[in-house]
């Protein structure tokens, strides 16, 4: 299949029928996801970032500090979070055969996987972006920040599916890199709609009522971000399944 043919045919998913139908889907999705936090979630991540804060602002942060690397603390506190949240997110999203209790996230597979993510991502990201001048404006940084958003969660979401072999994490970094090229202008757009939506939904709450509860729209926002990419991943390999595997 050709590029522009691959574009032409993922921006079927924007047409009004089909858009209503994905929304609908995405909307379960998220709505899952939330069940699987309340449930198998909450009642040990809270302590374990109310722990973490205590640890950073106690500890870390005036190590991190002296070092007086800018590039290295914008790693820390940007990308590692960042990266836990997708980690974690993705995990709450994507299907699996196994019920997801507090062993599925802490498993042996799932915590290898985790470990090859943060490794792969954490690279990615310190050496390509903080180390270098690949983002020269704002806009470019948020294009930069959505496609790489989408990319790591598709890289992960392969992984999950796989063996994690030496050879299936290889096959997970192009997997997922073909998959954004050929539905680059779908994925764009669909995270741009999301993103005007929790905007005009925050826009109605009041500035106080929000700045209290800024982690959970934030939190609520990631999750619906990787909920759309989640589906249309799926959708993608079951249309295109020689394509992708």
């Amino acid at each position: 299949m050709g590029l522009l043919a691959a574009w032409k045919e993922s921006l079927d998913i924007l047409r009004p029928h089909n858009l209503k139908l994905f929304m609908l889907v995405t909307l379960n999705t998220f709505v899952q996801g939330c069940k699987v936090f309340m449930r198998s979630v909450i009642w040990w991540f809270i302590p374990l970032i109310i722990a973490y804060n205590y640890f950073f602002n106690t500890v870390v942060r005036d190590l991190l500090y002296s070092v007086g690397d800018q590039a290295f603390i914008n790693y820390v506190t940007i990308v590692l979070p960042m990266n836990g949240v997708f980690f974690l997110s993705s995990l709450m999203i994507h299907p699996s055969v196994k019920r997801k209790t507090i062993g599925y996230f802490f498993s042996w597979r799932n915590l290898i996987i985790g470990l090859i993510y943060f490794i792969y991502t954490s690279f990615i990201c310190y050496t390509l972006v903080f180390r270098g001048p690949f983002v020269p404006t704002l806009l470019h940084g948020i294009i930069a920040m959505i496609i790489w958003m989408i990319y790591s969660v598709l890289f992960l979401f392969f992984l999950l599916d796989s063996d994690i072999s030496l050879a299936a994490i290889g096959q997970s970094m192009v997997r997922a890199a073909k998959m954004v090229l050929y539905n680059a202008p779908a994925f764009l757009l669909i995270m741009i709609l999301l993103l005007i939506s929790f905007i005009a939904l925050v826009s109605l709450l009041p500035y106080q009522l929000f700045k209290e509860i800024t982690p959970v729209p934030h939190c609520a926002l990631f999750l619906g971000l990787i909920s759309a990419i989640n589906n249309i991943y799926i959708k993608k390999l079951h249309d295109n399944k020689n394509l992708y595997l």
